[in-house]
Order: C-alpha cells, then sequence, then structure tokens
C-alpha cells in the first residue's frame, strides 16, 4: 500500500533505517561476510551496495536491509529488533523508491558518502568498507535512538509523528 506523506513529515522519517532489539536483551554479534565475494573499492561498487540496501528497506524486507549494516551498527541493534520496530513503527513512505544520486570515495577507499533522492529530497548515508564488503552506517544520533530499544524508539517515533 502506498501512502501520500506530506513534505514537512518527510525529511523526519528518512533516518529511521533501523531498530534494535530490547534493552535486556544481548546483542547478536554479526556474521561474518567471508561467504559473500568480495566487492571492488569503486564508485560503482559502493553505488550497487547502496543501492540494493535501500531497496530492502523501502520494500519492507527489513532483515535484509539490517544485513547490509556495518559490523559496529549491528553490535548495537539485532536484526529480531530492527524487524520489531519496523512493525510497532512502519515507515510513512513504504514502497517509495530511493535512488542513488551521487557517490564520493575517501582517498583511502574505505569510506564513502552516497547522496539519495526520493521525492525531490536529497540526503546523505555513508557506507564503510569492511571485510571485503560495502556497509552502511547509521549516524551517531541514529545509533543513540537505537540504543533505546524497538518498544521506546517505537514510542518514541510515534510520539514525533514519524510512523506511517
Amino acid at each position: 500500500m502506498h501512502r501520500v506523506i506530506p513534505a514537512v513529515v518527510l525529511p523526519f522519517m528518512l533516518v529511521g533505517c533501523g531498530g534494535e532489539s530490547a534493552p535486556s536483551a544481548a546483542p547478536q554479534e554479526p556474521a561474518p561476510a567471508a561467504s559473500a565475494p568480495a566487492q571492488p573499492q569503486t564508485e560503482e561498487a559502493v553505488r550497487e551496495a547502496a543501492q540494493e540496501h535501500v531497496d530492502a528497506y523501502v520494500s519492507g524486507d527489513y532483515a535484509g536491509a539490517w544485513e547490509s549494516w556495518s559490523n559496529n551498527a549491528k553490535k548495537v541493534l539485532d536484526q529480531a529488533g530492527y524487524v520489531r520496530l519496523n512493525e510497532l513503527c512502519p515507515q510513512l513512505a513504504e514502497g517509495v523508491p530511493m535512488k542513488v544520486d551521487a557517490v564520493r570515495l575517501n582517498a583511502a577507499k574505505t569510506v564513502a558518502v552516497v547522496r539519495f533522492e526520493r521525492l525531490g529530497f536529497k540526503f546523505s548515508y555513508k557506507y564503510l568498507y569492511e571485510d571485503g564488503q560495502w556497509r552502511f552506517q547509521p549516524d551517531a544520533e541514529t545509533i543513540a535512538d537505537y540504543r533505546l530499544g524497538a518498544e521506546a524508539l517505537a514510542a518514541k517515533r510515534k510520539r514525533e509523528g514519524s510512523c506511517g
């Protein structure tokens, strides 16, 4: 089901690509990415990995989107908590695609800033090269929110009006 999104709410819902299990649950250690073939450290490889990440998120494949996260981010939240958060507080623009607009790599080709476009809005996410894969790295504010746990963060987002 597609929803109409008021323009004033859209920037706030673009930040919420994740969630965390309840604080009492022990975080899962991320599974090593060794089974996947190494991705090259190129703009095109970052573009493909980033597009796959947001395609999973937009389509409601939250478990798949979580798989694209950096090792450090996976230590803050677990996959079940991430899925639970999005069940409790569905995204406002479910099904509305995000498109990679541009990619900028650092000199060492280990960090990329990926610019996206969604409904005419532009925003950026950071990706890290880890274990031969490009991985999404949530910003510090988002990570701090995930530490609240799925239930508490969903309640906070509902109060802010950022759930679908």
